[in-house]
C-alpha cells in the first residue's frame, strides 16, 4: 500500500512539472513568435550641447560597421531626424546638429539602425535651445573709465555679468589703422595700443548661456563717445601770468582785515577777508569777477587759503567769453561753469581739474567769476590768500 502511495505521489509531481513548463513557454512565446529579435549596437555615449535655436548631439560608437543611421526623436516623436552614418569597426566619435528648434529644453530619444533594418535599444538625453528671449536679456558690459597713457589708451570696465565670456573692441589707432581686440570676462581693464587721445572705441559683449554652448550671443555694437566716453586729450598747461589781472567786482570785504585785490598779488601772506563786524556780517556765497586780460582756455583751478586760518572751503569757477563785463552785475554776462575746488585745511596752493566736458569743448574766456560757496566754520567767515588758474598751452602735443 505504501508503495502504491509513493508511485501516485511521483506521478502528481511529474504532471505538475509539465504544467509549469507549459506556463514558462507561454510567457516567452510572445517574444519568439516570428523568430529571434536582433538589435543593432547601442551608442557607447551620447550627450547634448546647447545652441542658438539648435542643439548639438555628440556620440561615440564602437565596433558597429553595419550601423548606417542614427535616429533622433523629440516632442514625443513629433520631431525627428534620421542621419546617415559611415562607421568603421573601431571607435567613432561624431556630432550632428538638430536645427530650427524652439527656445526651450528637450528630452531626446536616440537609436541606431543597421543595414538590415535592425534598431538598437533606445537611449535618452536632455538638451536646451536658446533664442530671442535669452538674447533680449543681455546687455553690454559698460565702460567705467577711459584714460590716456604713453602706450595708447586704457579702458576700465564695470563688473562682468553672469554668462559673459568676453568683450570685443575695435578702434582706429593714431596711424589710421583699424584695431580689433578681445578681452576675457575675468579682466577689468584693457590696454588699447596706439589709441589716439580724443578717440573713441566701439565695443560689444559676448555671452554663452551654458558652458561649451556651440553658439555665442552678442550684444549690438556701441560707440563709447555716444555714452560720453573717449580717450582723454593730453593737455599741456602752465600757470597763467596774473601780473595784469584786474579785480572788477566783489560783494563782501573787510578792508581793515584783508582787501579783495590781495587775492591777485602773488603774496601768500596777504589775504582777502569777509566782513565779520557786528551788524555787517553776510553769510556765504561771496562773489568775485576778474579780468584776465587775455582769452584763456583754463585747464586747472587754483586757490590758497589764508595761512593757518582755513575759513573758506568750497569755491566754484565760471568763465565768460563776452567782449566786456557788465559793470556792477556779476550775473549780466554769459557764464560757463568750469569746475570747483574744495579747499583742505592746509597751507599752500591747492589745485582742481576743470570738468572734462568743458575741456573737451575747449571753452575759452577772458572773464573769470569765482563764488565762495561754503566755509569750514561760521557761515560769515571767509578768507582767501590767492586765486589763480593754469592755462592750456597745447593739446595732444599741438600748440594752441
Amino acid at each position: 500500500m505504501k508503495r502504491i502511495y509513493n508511485n501516485f505521489l511521483l506521478l502528481l509531481i511529474c504532471l505538475s512539472g509539465f504544467s509549469a513548463c507549459d506556463d514558462v513557454m507561454d510567457t516567452h512565446k510572445a517574444f519568439i513568435e516570428g523568430g529571434e529579435i536582433i538589435y543593432a549596437p547601442k551608442p557607447d555615449t551620447i550627450f547634448f550641447v546647447a545652441g542658438k535655436n539648435r542643439i548639438e548631439l555628440n556620440y561615440e560608437i564602437s565596433k558597429a560597421p553595419n550601423v548606417k543611421f542614427i535616429n533622433v526623436y523629440w516632442n514625443n516623436g513629433n520631431g525627428s531626424l534620421i542621419e546617415p552614418l559611415e562607421l568603421s569597426s573601431g571607435t567613432e566619435k561624431g556630432k550632428i546638429y538638430i536645427n530650427n528648434l524652439e527656445e526651450k529644453s528637450y528630452t531626446f530619444t536616440v537609436e541606431l539602425q543597421d543595414s538590415y533594418g535592425h534598431k538598437s535599444l533606445k537611449t535618452t538625453g536632455i538638451g536646451s535651445s536658446y533664442g530671442d528671449n535669452y538674447q533680449a536679456s543681455l546687455s553690454e558690459r559698460r565702460i567705467s573709465r577711459m584714460t590716456t597713457s604713453d602706450d595708447g589708451g586704457i579702458i576700465e570696465w564695470n563688473i562682468a555679468s553672469e554668462d559673459l565670456v568676453r568683450n570685443e573692441i575695435k578702434y582706429t589707432n593714431a596711424d589710421g589703422e583699424e584695431v580689433f581686440l578681445k578681452m576675457d570676462a575675468e579682466k577689468s581693464s584693457l590696454l588699447c595700443p596706439g589709441a589716439k587721445p580724443g578717440g573713441f572705441v566701439e565695443f560689444r559683449s559676448a555671452y554663452i548661456p551654458e558652458e561649451a554652448c556651440v553658439d555665442t550671443f552678442y550684444t549690438a555694437w556701441v560707440r563709447s563717445d555716444e555714452l560720453g566716453m573717449i580717450f582723454p586729450h593730453v593737455y599741456t598747461m602752465e600757470e597763467a601770468d596774473r601780473q595784469n589781472w584786474e579785480l572788477l567786482y566783489y560783494d563782501n570785504t573787510d578792508p581793515e582785515e584783508g582787501k579783495p585785490e590781495y587775492i591777485l598779488d602773488n603774496n601768500p601772506s596777504s589775504y582777502w577777508h569777509s566782513n565779520y563786524r557786528d551788524g555787517q556780517q553776510k553769510p556765504y556765497p561771496f562773489t568775485f569777477v576778474i579780468d584776465m586780460k587775455d582769452e584763456l582756455m583754463v585747464g586747472k583751478l587754483g586757490a590758497m587759503s589764508r595761512e593757518n586760518n582755513y575759513y573758506t572751503k568750497g569755491i566754484s569757477y565760471y568763465i565768460s567769453d563776452d567782449d566786456e563785463f557788465t559793470a556792477g552785475n556779476p550775473d549780466g554776462n554769459h557764464w560757463t561753469y568750469i569746475g570747483e575746488i574744495e579747499l583742505l585745511k592746509q597751507n599752500g596752493m591747492q589745485w582742481s581739474e576743470v570738468i572734462t566736458s568743458t575741456l573737451e569743448k575747449q571753452v575759452k574766456g577772458r572773464y573769470l567769476k569765482i563764488i565762495c560757496t561754503s566755509g569750514h566754520g561760521a557761515s560769515h567767515l571767509g578768507a582767501i590768500a590767492e586765486i589763480t588758474v593754469q592755462k592750456v598751452t597745447a593739446i595732444d602735443g599741438e600748440d594752441l
